[in-house]
């Protein structure tokens, strides 16, 4: 029986109508492989997109850094006035006191934060997060505050330091021709929650750490709107019962010359006085202290924009 066998004839040459094998030089396959990376103008989109972002986001984080530094002012405010009040339970329901040395001895201010320091345990209190200068000396022979750095907190003389009508009686001059300005007893203050002990401030050693009207700017580098000052001008505040809180302020120039700060509202200007009725430097304002704030409140300062 004969087998079939099928037969295989060799594959003929391809004749020029044969479709062609694509090759790798083939336009179609290079744009494929251009294809796997960005073409410039995709990457400057994408730069765009990212300065977009940057601007929209940077200023939120540094409105957050800004606010993180508030809060731990804040926090340093609140031991500050826990520190208040503990001093007074021990001095006989006083309030600080300061003393100035004068010639002979080198004139120098032991500042109200030193009779302090032994209640908070560490100067780093005092410093505000959102003041960095330097520069501001301390009381001779003290030894508290000897890096240089400037405190962030002053003390209430009242508006006008030289005046009376915060938290300290007139100066006196004792035996010795030392100058000393005693604490008022807790007594003498109407409202004792209602009025300031310390707030931000950016007076120096030189002048005493003060929250007076006209010395709370003394060391501002900042520009004349109120939104440029501490805290976005949200002062941290302690009060006379040892609470504290945030609280809007206003910078501007006293009769139209000294750079001035005092809280915005009115009525919270009047928290400068112990008592509004007291009368205050008799022989030169002779006024109630509550007078004298809201005279210079309403009259006497050229605020500055917000």
């Amino acid at each position: 029986m004969a087998s079939s066998r099928r037969t295989h004839s060799p594959r003929s040459p391809l004749r020029p109508n044969d479709p062609q094998p694509r090759s790798l030089s083939e336009p179609g396959k290079e744009t494929a492989m251009r294809r796997k990376g960005f073409t410039l103008i995709e990457l400057l989109v994408v730069i765009a997109i990212i300065a977009i972002l940057a601007a929209i986001l940077f200023p939120v984080f540094a409105q957050a850094r800004g606010k993180a530094r508030q809060t731990m002012c804040l926090s340093n405010s609140k031991q500050i006035g826990l520190s208040v009040y503990m001093y007074a339970q021990d001095y006989d329901e006083t309030l600080p006191s300061t003393f100035r040395r004068v010639p002979p001895q080198p004139y120098k201010t032991i500042d109200s934060y030193v009779v302090l320091v032994p209640y908070v345990k560490s100067i780093n209190l005092w410093y505000c997060p959102d003041r960095s200068d330097t520069g501001c000396d301390e009381p001779e022979g003290v030894g508290v505050n000897t890096s240089g750095k400037c405190l962030g907190y002053g003390y209430n003389w009242g508006a006008d330091p030289n005046a009376g009508g915060g938290l300290l009686m007139l100066q006196q001059i004792a035996a010795d021709g030392t100058r000393y300005s005693a604490g008022k007893p807790l007594a003498a203050l109407v409202k004792p929650a209602e009025v300031m002990a310390f707030a931000d401030t950016y007076d120096w050693a030189s002048s005493s750490y003060t929250i007076g009207v006209t010395r709370i700017l003394n060391r501002y580098t900042g520009g004349q709107s109120t939104g440029s000052l501490r805290h976005g001008s949200r002062f941290n505040v302690v009060f006379a019962d040892g609470h504290a809180k945030n609280m809007k302020w206003r910078g501007g120039l006293y009769v139209g010359a000294y750079p001035a700060a005092m809280p915005a509202s009115l009525q919270d200007a009047l928290m400068y006085c112990a008592d509004p009725s007291e009368i205050i430097y008799p022989g030169l304002y002779n006024i109630p202290c509550g007078d004298l704030i809201t005279m210079t409140h309403s009259a006497l300062m050229l605020w500055w924009p917000e």
